[in-house]
Parts: C-alpha cells; sequence; structure tokens
C-alpha cells in the first residue's frame, strides 16, 4: 500500500479495523438469520436490508409472554449503537499519528458533512470488546430464536372465536395444537456444568422443528449448520460423525426411536429424533416410544460407557 495514502500507519490499527469489520458482519448475520427465523422465512429473506431495518423488525418479533425475552429491546438498542460505532471505524479514513493518539475523518451521508473522530487506541479496542459482548450474547438470542420458530411452526392459527371466548377449554384449545406426527425434533446435549458456554442452552433444548418429509441430507445438513450457529466451530468436514439407528437419546430420558446423532471431538452432541410434537399451553412438547419394560434412561447410560461412548448399545 502506497506511503501516501495513510503515513507509516501501525499493523495494529489495521488489525484492529479488520476485527471491527469481521465481528460486525457476523453480528448482522446474527440480525438476519433471528427475523428468518421468528418469521418463518426462507434463507434468502432479509438479506439485502440494513442492521437498522433489521433491528426495527425484530423488535416486533419477540414473544411478550415469555419472560427470557425481556431484555430483548434492550440488546437491539446496544446492536444499534455498536453498529453505528462501527460504521465510525469501518468507514473513515486513518491517516498516521504520532504515538498512542488516533484521528480518522470521514464524509456523513445524512448531513454532507465532514466529521471526525479524536481517540486513543485504547479507546477503539474497548470499542471493540464490547461489540465482541454484544455478538456473545447474540448467540444466546439465536437459540431463543430457534426454540420460538418451532414453537410457531406447530402454533395452530388464532381464531376471532377463540380469543374473545369465556370457555376456559375454548381458550386453552387455541393454544393447544394437535400432534405433528413423526417429525425431527433436533435437540443438543450440553455436558453438565458447561451450560454457560453454550450461550445458555440448556441439556435437551430444542434448536429446531422439522417436518416429517425432510429428506435425510437436509436433516444432516441442518444439523451441521445448527452445530456452526451455535456454538461457532471453524470445525472440518470430514470430521463430523454422525451415529445412526434405533437408539434412544439422553437428554429426555424416556425416549426411543429412530434418529441421529451428530459428534465432533470436544463440542456438543447435536441430536434429531423421530418423534410427535404439538405445542401445548405455549410450550413445545414431544413425545417418543416409551423406554420397554425394565430398562431405565440410567441402564442405557451405563450400557453406552461400557461399549464405547458413540455405539448404539
Amino acid at each position: 500500500m502506497p506511503f501516501r495514502f495513510f503515513g507509516h500507519q501501525s499493523e495494529a490499527v489495521w488489525g484492529l479495523i479488520g476485527r471491527t469489520a469481521a465481528v460486525a458482519a457476523l453480528l448482522e448475520d446474527h440480525l438476519v438469520v433471528m427475523l428468518q427465523l421468528l418469521t418463518l422465512s426462507d434463507q434468502t429473506s432479509f438479506s439485502k436490508l440494513s442492521p437498522t431495518r433489521l433491528c426495527e423488525l425484530l423488535a416486533g418479533e419477540a414473544p411478550t409472554d415469555d419472560p427470557a425475552w425481556d431484555k430483548w429491546d434492550a440488546w437491539l438498542t446496544d446492536v444499534g449503537r455498536v453498529l453505528e460505532e462501527r460504521n465510525e471505524v469501518v468507514h473513515s479514513l486513518w491517516p498516521a499519528q504520532a504515538g498512542n493518539r488516533r484521528f480518522a475523518h470521514r464524509m456523513d451521508r445524512k448531513t454532507g458533512r465532514r466529521v471526525s473522530l479524536d481517540t486513543t487506541h485504547e479507546a477503539l479496542v474497548a470499542r471493540l470488546t464490547e461489540l465482541s459482548d454484544v455478538t456473545t450474547e447474540a448467540e444466546k438470542w439465536k437459540a431463543l430464536a430457534g426454540v420460538e420458530a418451532a414453537r410457531r411452526r406447530l402454533m395452530p392459527p388464532a381464531t376471532k372465536e377463540a380469543d374473545g371466548a369465556e370457555d376456559a377449554e375454548l381458550r386453552a384449545r387455541a393454544k393447544r395444537s394437535s400432534w405433528r406426527k413423526d417429525a425431527w425434533i433436533i435437540t443438543i446435549e450440553i455436558p453438565p456444568g458447561r451450560e454457560d458456554v453454550y450461550a445458555g442452552l440448556r441439556d435437551g433444548s430444542v434448536l429446531a422443528v422439522l417436518p416429517r418429509r425432510t429428506k435425510v441430507e437436509s436433516v444432516k445438513a441442518t444439523m451441521i449448520a445448527l452445530l456452526q450457529s451455535h456454538v461457532l466451530t471453524d470445525a472440518e468436514d470430514d470430521r463430523y460423525d454422525f451415529v445412526v439407528g434405533e437408539a434412544p437419546y439422553m437428554p429426555q430420558g424416556n425416549a426411543v426411536g429412530r434418529h441421529f446423532e451428530l459428534h465432533y471431538p470436544g463440542l456438543p452432541v447435536i441430536a434429531a429424533i423421530r418423534a410427535d410434537a404439538r405445542i401445548n399451553d405455549g410450550e413445545l412438547e414431544w413425545r417418543a416410544k416409551p423406554w420397554p419394560d425394565g430398562v431405565s434412561p440410567e441402564d442405557v447410560r451405563r450400557r453406552r460407557r461400557e461399549i464405547g461412548g458413540n455405539k448404539n448399545p
């Protein structure tokens, strides 16, 4: 890069600008995916919207009856602020300065005036740290959005009759869907004591519900995508290991059925099990074949350990 562009600018400055751009791009991708999940849209939807518009649309999509979403609006406000600060860093010119001073200027497209930023390297690092913290929190919201999307796919359509009904049973039926037979329930198996590492997911959290006609290869591809999005791994494709068969899935404790487990060294297990699913009183509920008489989940866990972990007992 010619010296006349910016002078002898520190490599630390270029590294900071690059990291800011990369982390912000990840955050924007999270926003798009969450809006697609919450609106039950396909993977091409909302890709051309600005972050500001994405936040506006997301603000109206949070469930109003779930306390887990209480801080949603506050988080979206933080998103808007850190992405605006990203613009100051990424879209500015950075001439070299002496010592620890950092100076940048750019043309403000809204006012047509040139604006400047006079700061220090430590202050810019603090901005990047806050951007990273907000992006880390996005992983939790993405997990919640996946569960809410599964609930909305199964939720029966509301009717005016049910909305205004005085009869308690009629109101209850409005919150309960019929069983969706033989769906794919994709869940995650979090090791004990590791819940805080994986964006607040719990052992057995439902990440997605796929229709029964979903092809097996699509189920596997979805499982890999969920593992990558929730754990943020750059795992190599040839190290993924699928275990397939008629086998029990541990977190639910009393379910046996045809299922897949996706294993990767050092990461949580993602499982897709065939089961009936429905919404009951606003909550996702699913069922599979019961354990055979005389067999408990503890028996199966012990047998799995005896024969070597991933093998089908």
